[in-house]
């Protein structure tokens, strides 16, 4: 097998990794060629794996290099929801292509989260570990708080299978879903795709607002203008979802897709606005989903990701509200890879769980000036 580790790719190798991203069953939406762009506007700088065998592609990745440089080492290179592979016995020879590149250039940590479920992951766990790549846990404090997430090798999601037709998927759904869905009509509310960069950062100023009253990380401007200039005003991996009424924006959502899968990204609900034009009661985020459910199938998606977990917690559990929420959509709840590292430099790891815990303690902080 081959491995190739470039900074740019030609028109014709951009073909090629299309055509195997599409067919490849573990590959997200920000393993798409297009998805460098969005990591540039981070200020990152994308190096483009892939690997072949008997001149097939067999294996992408976009890697991501930190612009943090500690001395002469690149913080980290990280692979999001990736990278993309179906072939397990040709895994632990990409890991060791990949760590060797990577410790070659200074790289202190590369972080990676293959694309695939359990129990199907259990053995790219085993292979993973043999390697020596450990679990990546984002936010300890937050890891602690929120007991069943495990802070090891799995993270759990919440599945909605749409290959049925639509009746059977809204049937499957509880009363109250469907009802909110039907009262769409009812309050004359239009959702429909956001095709202008003027709508789309009305979208980005409202959810940035949502994130600071919610002490969230928030795309900047140029990150979403990059993202919805190049995938979602395209409308083929991605699209950005408006609800309107009289065209006054009442919320919205922003929605990837790979080959099998549709994921809910980012979503935003103007209650206020709602309220005005509808009823306080009135909900419209079961509306938003079912037209990216709509969106999914129509690419021929097999299942609709409400992006995390759904299960019964207490009432004083912090995530107890948006449990109890996707619970009503009586979705599958299924594992998948949680991110892993592999430490080429264990004092750069020290410094980023360093500056992982001062982010933190920043946002608390904050959060608290926000509450004063």
């Amino acid at each position: 097998m081959k491995m190739y580790f470039l900074n740019s790719l030609s028109a014709e190798l951009q073909t090629k990794w299309y055509d195997f991203w599409i067919r490849c069953d573990h590959a997200h939406a920000q393993q798409h060629t297009l998805y460098a762009e969005i990591e540039y506007a981070k200020g990152r700088l994308p190096i483009f794996m892939y690997g072949t065998q008997d001149e097939t592609i067999v294996c992408v990745g976009i890697f991501s290099l930190s612009s943090v440089n500690i001395l002469g080492h690149t913080i980290d290179a990280l692979c999001l929801r990736g990278f993309a592979f179906d072939d397990l016995s040709l895994l632990p020879e990409m890991l060791e292509r990949i760590i060797k590149y990577f410790e070659s250039i200074n790289v202190g940590i590369i972080r990676i989260s293959p694309y695939w479920y359990f129990p199907e992951a259990d053995q790219v766990i085993n292979i993973l570990h043999n390697a020596g790549y450990i679990p990546y846990i984002q936010n300890p404090v937050l890891m602690e708080r929120i007991k069943g997430n495990s802070p090891d090798k799995e993270l759990y999601t919440s599945l909605i299978d749409i290959s049925k037709d639509d009746q059977d998927i809204l049937y499957s759904f509880k009363r109250s879903i469907r009802a909110e869905i039907k009262k769409l009509g009812k309050y004359d509310i239009t959702i429909k795709p956001i095709d202008n960069l003027h709508d789309a950062n009305i979208f980005h100023k409202f959810y940035s607002e949502m994130c600071d009253n919610r002490n969230m990380i928030k795309p900047t401007i140029k990150e979403f203008k990059t993202m919805f200039e190049n995938i979602l005003v395209k409308g083929d991996i991605g699209i950005l979802l408006g609800a309107y009424h009289n065209f006054k924006f009442l919320g919205g959502m922003w929605v990837l897709r790979n080959k099998n899968y549709t994921n809910a990204m980012r979503l935003v609900v103007c209650r206020d606005r709602i309220t005005a034009c509808a009823s306080k009661n009135f909900g419209l985020t079961p509306c938003l989903h079912w037209n990216a459910i709509q969106w999914g199938k129509s690419k021929g998606c097999l299942y609709y990701d409400l992006e995390g977990d759904a299960r019964e917690v207490k009432p004083s559990h912090p995530m107890h509200g948006i449990y109890t929420q996707k619970l009503l959509y009586n979705p599958i709840r299924k594992a998948r890879i949680n991110d892993h590292i592999y430490v080429c430099n264990e004092w750069i790891n020290q410094f980023h769980e360093f500056q992982k815990m001062y982010y933190i303690l920043k946002r608390k902080i904050n959060k608290l000036h926000f509450l004063r």
